[in-house]
């Protein structure tokens, strides 16, 4: 009986698609619990990046933002997101809807957007993999697929004043994983689009690359002043 399980096991492994191969993939990521990344961003008019995240063992995230009038970063730590600018750790929800009175408003909304939205690679990779209708293997050896309307305006993690995502047109995009040693170390997601808004059109064509390191060696150092937002009782 073991013998027959063995060989249906391995059969299986064989006979997996490209979309099972990733979900297996971003799901060993995660059981390496600690890891960083590095996402090279390309294009667009928003201009930023790199930006850079680690989780550590007991899933905290810390996020580094680079944008072209300032830097961030944020905290994740179960349910509370806590962004950093000019004036101390604050909830992210906070900055929703609100024009500060000081410091770059654009990069205020900016990184309280991707504070809300934020994945890890290993939660990204897995939900790509089951959103994603179409999968197939590419030339260069990665899994790719057509990227919907839908999942850009995800991806983007642009936030309108009331909180909800706003509306891109003409939109195209792609992303492609790479594996090494059964483990997502690798991806890239590209797509444009234009978004309109109070500002006009913008264009949202860019790359994102993202390169993960460090795996089941990463630590976050938790500064005090974010550890009495974090563990304060509601």
């Amino acid at each position: 009986m073991r013998f027959l399980f063995t060989v249906f096991a391995l059969a299986a492994s064989l006979w997996a698609g490209p979309k099972e191969d990733l979900i297996a993939a971003a799901d060993a990521l995660m059981a390496k619990r600690s890891y960083a990344w590095t996402i090279k961003i390309e294009g667009g008019d928003f201009l930023e990046g790199p930006h850079k995240g680690r989780v550590d063992a007991t899933g905290v995230v810390a996020y580094s933002m680079h944008f072209e009038d300032a830097d961030a970063e944020a905290l994740i730590k179960g349910d509370h997101r806590l962004v950093k600018l000019h004036d101390g750790w604050k909830p992210a929800t906070n900055f929703l809807g609100v024009r500060p009175l000081s410091g770059p408003p654009e990069s205020v909304a900016r990184a309280a957007g991707i504070a809300i939205a934020l994945k890890t690679p290993a939660e990204e990779g897995k939900v790509l993999a089951q959103k994603l209708a179409t999968l197939e293997r590419s030339a260069d050896g990665g899994i790719a697929g057509p990227l919907t309307q839908e999942l850009v305006r995800e991806l983007s993690h642009l936030r309108a004043a009331d909180g909800s995502r706003p509306q891109i047109e003409n939109v195209h995009g792609a992303a492609t994983f790479y594996i090494t040693d059964g483990v997502l170390s690798r991806y890239k997601l590209k797509y444009s689009g234009l978004l309109k808004g109070r500002f006009g059109e913008l264009d949202l064509s860019r790359t994102d690359t993202f390169e993960i390191s460090g795996a089941g060696a990463t630590v976050v150092d938790l500064p005090p002043e974010a550890l009495k937002i974090l563990d304060a009782k509601p």
